[in-house]
């Protein structure tokens, strides 16, 4: 029974081109109106989501900033609290608690030699005169902010100052010295020491992000401590300006901000350019630190969801494009006669089918991105990003249906829908049928139950054809039955040997699925019109239900190819219950289930590389759909190399000798075709895999490449993980 397979070329209803042009007219408009309504929609949603998404990653990379300034600031503040702690302890000492400068000297100069990152010690009295290890000379400091800072029971860290004494910048660190604790303070003295900014400064030049960025420090009152630029920080004959006095009104303002110990990251422009400028307090001292980063570094990093955001600016021009050809192309046809307008209708279904290869390469780019988006090939990503990705794949995946299903249609009427009959386990279609809306029922609280005997003879039917009315049934029945609703799936045996119009059917024996539900029901007047193209059943309630109106249509017109019927009854308020007669096989040791077809819970998809990584060379030329295939295999462990013509694929099949080629039909020179056969004829790769993808979905694709010699076809938009399990299927030894 394996064996018995056949090829039905067949098309038992009128074509488009035999309806009245008004008739003609009231369909293309209202195909028309879809086919604008839904790419408006997409288009809309797609945006509204890629513009989300470019906000919260433009705003993770400016918090990302903020955390390298952090890093560095508490860099900074962890080596001041070090020094602040070492002058406390030097204060606290009952060596320093005498008072007497020439017990107090020999002490100083010995812990200013063991603390290397003092450059000299210092003691003053209550009257601001001051001793250091330095020299010998007598300092009133009574006016400065140390002491002032120091007598009023701080340790405190003052703004760095051009010592006179050494000609570099240092800062004075003080203590008080107290005898005891109290309230307030009673400080008998002051320890202060000089700490030169080397190792500060050391800090802040290795702060970086990118090629043109620099940090920078200021102190309590905007000056450079600080800076690239040296006429912005002091010097012993020249005091730096504040840079709260800038003459760029932007950046006078984030100084004033750091001055005033605020933090953030701001877009600003700087000597003519844009940059980002982030700023952060530090906390043992009163300081602020910058960083400022040009803007190309920051909005850079963006450009692979602007580069999605253009395809789907392309793919959107794509369908207007299609919009202002049909509609130019139904206009002429409705000015000629009955003839005329057969052939323009025939031209429409075979220009709708060659248009599917435009439409569906932008579309392989975007459901693949966001595949590889959310499998985090690209980095990682946040539940918002998350939730905006796949509003974007559900858009695109709407868009996908809706071109399968136009293309079907195009194929139907233009007599090209080819079947591929053999005999088909039905109970097993059945079930692999309604696994794939189990999750969709069980939302809704949905019961489903079977009624499929075990004796069932194998259907004679192309089976992809049958699971896609069968898909299109179930998902309605789930679509239109409230929750905690039921949904009943039944299979059994009838004879009709003639149908209504008397006509012979062959052979005679069939099987009826029915599927049955306790839905809202169907009108009787909508009927009539159920399975007429671009008609929606619930269009009486206001389209609460999404669809494109093609889905019965499709079932109609498939199930009629495969000479059977389908049948509808319903009540409003009650259910529906949809039943669909197709042909089987009968013999007289008839299998319930096909030996040759393995239940589909056995099917593994899952996938591993053992060994070394697997060379594929990847022959395409869009370069979208290059950057989505190439960086998911590479992210699943695959190498990867790259041919965007027919000559270059031979070229490196021959001299690389991959693991397995992926080749696109439609390339510029020789196609995918002819390089497939080139390849297979030479001995040295002619046994490597091949896997053949295009975007055309024409009748015949398939067999036309599995003719030329490739292993397996995929048509574009090809999911990424059907994709790799393919891989491994051919890799399989």
């Amino acid at each position: 029974m394996a064996a018995m397979t056949s090829k039905t070329l067949y098309s038992p209803f009128p074509p488009t081109a035999h309806l009245q042009p008004q008739a003609l007219s009231q369909r293309n408009r209202r195909m028309r109106i879809l086919m604008g309504a839904t790419m408006l929609l997409a288009s809309f949603c797609a945006y509204y989501s890629y513009r989300i998404i470019r906000q919260d990653a433009l705003e993770n990379i400016k918090h990302s900033a903020l955390l390298e300034v952090q890093t560095r600031v508490d860099e900074i503040d962890m080596w001041l609290y070090s020094r602040r702690a070492e002058i406390q302890t030097i204060a606290s000492a009952p060596t320093s608690q005498s008072m007497d400068w020439s017990v107090l000297n020999p002490y100083l100069t010995t812990e200013a030699a063991r603390i290397s990152d003092f450059e000299f010690l210092g003691f003053s009295d209550l009257t601001g005169w001051r001793h250091t290890t330095s020299d010998n000379r007598l300092v009133n400091v009574k006016d400065r902010r140390w002491f002032q800072a120091a007598i009023a029971g701080q340790t405190y860290v003052d703004d760095p100052f051009i010592s006179r004494a050494i000609s570099v910048p240092i800062i004075a660190i003080s203590a008080p010295i107290s005898s005891q604790p109290s309230e307030p303070p009673s400080p008998m003295g002051v320890i202060h020491g000089a700490v030169r900014v080397d190792r500060i400064v050391q800090i802040v030049e290795q702060l970086h992000n990118g090629d043109g960025s620099y940090a920078f420090l200021l102190n309590s009152e905007g000056r450079a401590i600080v800076h690239p630029d040296r006429s912005l920080m002091s010097t012993v004959e020249k005091q730096a300006p504040s840079l709260t006095e800038a003459a760029a009104p932007d950046m006078a303002l984030i100084a004033q901000q750091m001055v005033n110990r605020q933090q953030g990251i701001r877009r600003t422009q700087m000597h003519g350019t844009v940059v980002y400028v982030a700023y952060l307090p530090l906390q043992s001292a009163n300081w602020s630190m910058g960083l400022v980063i040009p803007q190309g570094e920051i909005e850079n990093q963006l450009r692979l969801l602007d580069l999605m955001a253009l395809v789907i600016v392309g793919l959107t021009s794509v369908m207007i494009l299609i919009l202002w050809q049909i509609q130019t192309f139904k206009q002429r046809a409705l000015t000629k006669a009955k003839v005329a307008a057969e052939t323009a209708s025939r031209t429409k279904s075979e220009f709708l089918a060659n248009m599917s290869h435009e439409l569906r390469t932008p579309l392989n780019a975007i459901l693949g991105m966001t595949e590889g988006l959310q499998e985090s090939i690209f980095g990682q990503i946040n539940p918002q990003q998350s939730e905006a990705l796949q509003t974007i794949n559900h858009s695109a995946s709407h868009l996908r249906e809706l071109i399968n299903d136009l293309l079907d249609v195009a194929k139907i009427e233009s007599d090209r829908m080819e079947l591929d009959c053999q005999p088909t386990a039905v109970k097993l279609l059945c079930q692999s049928s309604l696994a794939f809306i189990q999750q969709q029922a069980l939302k809704k609280s949905i019961q489903i139950t079977t009624e499929l005997p075990s004796n069932l003879p194998d259907l004679w039917v192309d089976e992809r054809r049958i699971r896609q009315v069968l898909l299109n049934l179930l998902d309605n029945a789930v679509k239109f039955t409230p929750d905690s609703g039921q949904i009943t799936l039944k299979v059994s045996p009838i004879k009709f040997p003639v149908d209504q119009e008397g006509r012979n059917f062959a052979p005679a024996h069939y099987l009826r699925i029915s599927i049955t539900d306790t839905g809202i029901g169907i009108a009787p007047n909508a009927i009539k019109k159920l399975f007429q193209p671009f008609v929606q059943i619930d269009s009486a309630l206001n389209r609460q239900y999404a669809g494109s109106g093609l889905g019965l249509a499709l079932v109609k017109r498939i199930v009629e190819l495969h000479g059977g019927r389908v049948g509808v009854k319903s009540q409003v308020g009650r259910g529906s219950s949809f039943t669909v007669d197709l042909p089987c096989v009968v013999t007289a040791a008839a299998s319930p289930i096909s030996p040759h077809r393995p239940e589909p819970s056995s099917v593994d998809t899952r996938f591993s590389i053992q060994g070394s990584a697997p060379l594929i060379l990847l022959a395409e030329d869009n370069e979208a759909n290059i950057r989505t295939v190439s960086s998911f295999l590479k992210a699943k462990g695959y190498r990867t190399l790259l041919a965007k013509n027919g000559i270059e694929a031979i070229t490196l099949a021959q001299s690389e000798t991959p693991d397995l080629i992926l080749i696109d039909i439609q390339m510029p020179g020789i196609n995918g075709l002819e390089a497939i056969h080139q390849i297979r004829h030479d001995t040295t790769v002619a046994d490597v895999p091949i896997i053949a993808l295009t975007a055309l979905s024409m009748a015949g694709d398939r067999e036309r490449c599995l003719a030329a010699g490739a292993n397996e076809y995929l048509s574009k938009p090809v999911k990424l993980k059907q994709l790799v399990i393919t891989i491994q299927q051919c890799l399989a030894p």
